[in-house]
């Protein structure tokens, strides 16, 4: 899958076409991809490891949206298109709002699979790869909420927790510094405390001036004595 600007929501697609229509799927695809949808386009999309039934398999299991390009070749019986909708059949039983049939090429109405008839044909009129990806993303901002907010959160995982990490570490260091503040101001109050203990209390002025007078007073009467 090919990374893109990531508006919301970001989305699931699956792309059916025959092999002959390979050149309009790859522009729709881009198209897709420019609008930050995730998309299973071809053999080039295979995980390693995987025959490539399999990654069909997982790949529609985990879309939400499949889109699929109608011609003539595309329903003709044995193409691997059908065997696409069918898988796509078995994860969406009810076809709407999931499911974009596009008449990309004229075809027979009675050729078309009754599970594509099930829903409106998609029809274009001008440009068809800009309003095949239009089309595709009113369907994406039609998706439940939830389904729309799973992916965000996703697509967005690695970056969600790289900010959590961000915050921890910065909370902290933030408690580290507090309490080394605090360290230093108990410190600090406890040396103040400490210092204003060791230094002589004064008395009071009255207290010093009744003390200077009994002592001259004393002098005097040791002198008279004598």
């Amino acid at each position: 899958m090919r990374a893109g600007v990531t508006p919301f929501p970001t989305v699931k697609i699956i792309l059916s076409y025959p092999s002959e229509e390979r050149g309009v799927a790859e522009r729709v695809n881009y198209a897709l991809l420019a609008l930050g949808h995730d998309v299973f386009f071809d053999r080039e999309d295979l995980p390693a490891g995987l025959t490539y039934d399999q990654a069909i398999v997982n790949a529609i299991d985990s879309s939400d949206l499949f889109v699929f390009l109608i011609t003539p070749a595309a329903v003709t019986a044995g193409r691997y298109t059908l065997t696409e909708l069918g898988l796509a059949q078995r994860r969406w039983p009810r076809p709407s709002g999931r499911v974009l049939p596009v008449m990309l090429r004229p075809t027979p109405i009675d050729l078309v699979p009754a599970y594509l008839r099930a829903v409106s044909f998609y029809t274009p009129s001008g440009d068809a790869v800009a309003e095949i990806a239009h089309e595709t993303q009113r369907l994406a901002r039609a998706l439940p909420l939830t389904i729309q907010a799973t992916r965000r959160l996703r697509s967005r995982s690695g970056a969600l927790a790289a900010a959590v990490a961000v915050v921890a570490i910065g909370a902290a260091g933030w408690f580290a510094t507090r309490n080394v503040a605090a360290s230093r101001d108990s410190t600090r109050v406890s040396g103040d405390s400490v210092q204003a203990l060791a230094e002589p209390i004064p008395f009071p002025a009255d207290v010093r001036h009744r003390a200077r007078a009994v002592a001259s007073g004393t002098r005097t009467e040791r002198g008279h004595i004598a």
